[in-house]
């Protein structure tokens, strides 16, 4: 599933396991409705929700009258000077501030120190009518002029209500993403740092997704992702649409326990795109694993790519326990 398609239909579903986080989206809001800038870093692996938060703060936001930017950054906006920064504030079918306002400046490095003046200036114009959220996401592939911003223009807005919500995967602490995050948080930024869902959460989405609660046998594979609400929902809803499950009882089950179809298909998508090398190590991940599944399921592997799959591993090494799973066809 795209990552498109899955927040489409995760945004029709609410939003499990993280009420502290929405508590907290809530609680910068109503500091910018007080006159007071705000910033909040979420960050977290990949699928554990980040552009879903994202979308929540942007949802109310408009409902609360806010203008609101929205950027997400891709692994190839690192050649271009404040990509991910201008597309959230001048993008988008209704720009958090005009584009003409800004003149025909260029974001080159030589410019990028008056661009970012001209852009602050914008930007306390705007909020001295109307509070302003700015949501960047995966920031881990931002240029290094949004970057650069990143450290200067949060704090010098801090006293007007222009708030700033920031989502990146984890980084080093020495790169220049790891020190604009610590700039952040030495000038009063908030950080949320992502976790698993937790089995009553798992549970939630499968009845939201399936329309009756999971039996013992479905929640054991929904297990086996870990808690990410990403892979989850692809394994939910490819079971539905599949016809894996069946209604018993008010109760979903199982009719087959295999990977639906969809899932294996995005485990080759990821393994294809990765180097021979990550490649290799994934693999070496996924045979440890198919062969014991209680312990080496719950280990970290130290290998990212490994990691990018292993969670879509887990149902079939807890499915082929248990009853066929077809785990050889992929």
């Amino acid at each position: 599933m795209a990552v498109a398609e899955w927040r489409d239909r995760a945004m029709s579903n609410p939003l499990r396991g993280r009420d502290g986080e929405v508590a907290a989206l809530h609680g910068h809001l109503a500091r910018l409705r007080t006159g007071t800038g705000t910033s909040w870093l979420i960050e977290g692996g990949a699928g554990l929700g980040k552009s879903r938060l994202l979308e929540q703060a942007r949802s109310a936001a408009r409902e609360t009258g806010f203008a609101v930017g929205h950027g997400v950054a891709e692994p190839g906006d690192a050649a271009v000077e404040l990509a991910v920064l201008m597309d959230a504030l001048f993008g988008g079918p209704e720009p958090a501030l005009e584009r003409s306002a800004l003149g025909n400046s260029h974001a080159s490095r030589e410019q990028r120190y008056w661009l970012l003046q001209d852009i602050q200036t914008l930007l306390e114009q705007s909020a001295l009518r109307r509070p302003i959220l700015i949501c960047l996401d995966d920031l881990q592939w931002a240029d290094g002029g949004t970057r650069a911003a990143l450290r200067a223009l949060p704090n010098r807005l801090a006293s007007l209500p222009v708030g700033w919500v920031l989502a990146f995967r984890p980084v080093e602490a020495g790169s220049d993403l790891g020190r604009a995050v610590a700039e952040l948080l030495r000038n009063g930024a908030d950080q949320t740092v992502l976790g698993r869902l937790d089995q009553a959460a798992v549970a939630e989405m499968a009845t939201d997704v399936l329309g009756a609660a999971p039996d013992d046998a479905l929640l054991r594979m929904a297990e086996g992702v870990r808690g990410n609400p990403f892979f989850l929902m692809e394994l939910l809803a490819g079971l539905r649409d599949e016809h894996l499950v069946s209604l018993d009882a008010g109760r979903a089950a199982l009719t087959e326990a295999r990977l639906p179809l969809r899932v294996r298909e995005g485990m080759r998508r990821r393994l294809a795109r990765m180097s021979p090398a990550a490649r290799n190590a994934a693999a070496v991940v996924t045979s440890k694993k198919v062969m014991g599944w209680p312990a080496l399921a719950r280990s970290h592997s130290s290998s990212t790519a490994a990691n990018s799959v292993s969670p879509m591993i887990a149902p079939a090494t807890r499915t082929r326990s248990a009853k066929r799973t077809r785990w050889g066809e992929v």
